[in-house]
């Protein structure tokens, strides 16, 4: 099982990272490591929170074996446009991927079409991570709300619609 979790924000990054690190401490010592795995989740700054991105969590990960790493492509997107701005130790610690666009607006865990402003950048991005050798979980993680559609059966087939579309143009 694998637990894909966020960091703890608070006041400021700094007491977020001290919060962080006391948390996953905890959880790490209270589960067993041979059936649960924890993935901690870059996040972005998102309705004004300042919450811990990629930088500030890439040291919990790499220094404790317990901890392991979900990309959230979408989430870098938002705060820095480079998905192939990876440390190559980090990359190892990928469990899963996490899947979205961004409106630009602060509007998160947008779906995925052809003319998606980031669509290159999103494809690159794939590309990358599949030529350094990762094989795991991919998760689109959309808002079903945001997807096409007046109903929800017709948002759901936009959903794997987009889901398709994307898994072609990269597999």
């Amino acid at each position: 099982i694998i637990v894909t979790i966020h960091s703890v924000y608070d006041q400021d990054k700094d007491l977020s990272l001290k919060k962080s690190v006391e948390y996953l401490g905890e959880l790490v010592k209270d589960i067993d490591n041979s059936k649960i795995v924890i993935s901690m989740e870059n996040l972005n700054d998102s309705h004004k929170l300042d919450r811990l991105e990629k930088e500030y969590i890439t040291n919990m990960i790499l220094n404790d074996e317990n901890i392991y790493f979900t990309y959230d492509i979408g989430h870098e997107l938002a705060d820095y446009g480079n998905l192939t701005n990876l440390n190559e130790y980090l990359i190892n610690e990928i469990k899963n991927i996490h899947l979205h666009t961004h409106n630009g607006k602060g509007r998160d865990h947008q779906p995925i079409y052809e003319n998606d402003r980031y669509w290159n950048e999103i494809m690159k991005g794939l590309i990358f991570l599949i030529n350094n050798n990762y094989t795991g979980n991919i998760v689109y993680e959309y808002d079903l709300y945001d997807c096409k559609g007046d109903t929800k059966e017709e948002k759901i087939k936009d959903y794997l619609s987009s889901i398709n579309l994307v898994s072609q143009k990269y597999v």
